[in-house]
């Protein structure tokens, strides 16, 4: 029996089964005893995955035969959205022969994949070495943020605009530039992935701010140095509403972090953090 592919004539039709992408730039070539068919799947989002199907119509799209078996390249399951998308097709490992108005039908199932896991990472700013951040990462998701260091109770008197409360009358003080921070914060926000492995975080809780100072002390009777302290500096020490931003990038499982913080609006933190996900 003689084998051979008569085109009449070729049309390509997309039944629109999908809403907001669209199959476009549909194309077709003979290569011998195969059709190689192009197409480009657009408005697509980052994760979505489609399922290729392709039939076919020899009566100018009245009945259509398929899916069709003897095809490769983007065809089939978990085909990503792009240009330049190929499906070649061996005609004669399905039909004897083919003649006809050919109408080509390229059919679009939508599927989501989305990444959906949990995560832990260590943070940290030039103020808080210890920080943790424990949540879930997906289309959107949450999670647990806290910083802390370890400066807790190291002041000794308390200094308001320049006055110290119950300073003993026969000594005196010199403030130095050295100052040290007590900091925490507990945030609860969410997270929205925009990108592929790309996150946005924003979230709200409690802060804690205090400022202290170290101060050289001196006796007033012989001007002899007594020792060092520290002064909580009252006006510089607050607390309150805390809000954080920042960006999550996840490579593989192990995922990379950096944002800003901000207490009561006054200024802003940097923080970096590092973490896997599970």
């Amino acid at each position: 029996m003689l084998r051979k592919v008569v085109f009449l004539g070729v049309v390509m039709l997309l039944v629109q089964n999908i809403k907001s992408q669209t199959i476009k730039d549909i194309n077709h070539q003979r290569e011998g005893n195969k059709i190689l068919i192009y197409y480009s799947i657009t408005d697509a989002k980052f994760y979505h995955l489609f399922d290729i199907e392709l039939y076919i119509s020899v009566d100018s799209g009245e009945n259509f035969v398929g899916p069709l078996t003897a095809v490769e390249g983007d065809v089939g399951e978990g085909i990503t959205a792009g240009k330049n998308k190929s499906i070649y097709w061996d005609v004669f490992k399905e039909f004897d022969q083919l003649k006809g108005n050919l109408v080509f039908d390229i059919r679009a199932q939508i599927r989501k994949n989305i990444d959906s896991k949990y995560f832990v990472l260590y943070q940290a700013n030039h103020i808080t070495p210890y920080g943790l951040k424990f949540g879930h990462i997906g289309l959107l998701g949450w999670y647990v943020s806290a910083f802390a260091n370890t400066n807790f109770n190291m002041y000794d008197y308390e200094i308001d605009d320049g006055l110290v409360d119950d300073y003993p009358s026969d000594q005196y003080y010199e403030i130095k530039t050295d100052k040290k921070y007590l900091r925490y914060s507990l945030v609860i926000g969410v997270n929205y992935q925009f990108l592929k492995n790309i996150y946005l975080n924003l979230g709200v809780g409690y802060g804690y701010k205090e400022l202290n100072y170290l101060v050289k002390e001196y006796s007033y009777n012989n001007d002899s140095y007594i020792g060092e302290s520290y002064f909580k500096d009252i006006s510089n020490t607050y607390s309150g509403v805390e809000i954080e931003t920042g960006l999550m990038y996840k490579l593989n499982n192990f995922i990379i972090s950096g944002g800003v913080g901000s207490l009561n609006f006054k200024r802003l933190d940097w923080n970096m953090g590092v973490g896997y996900c599970f």
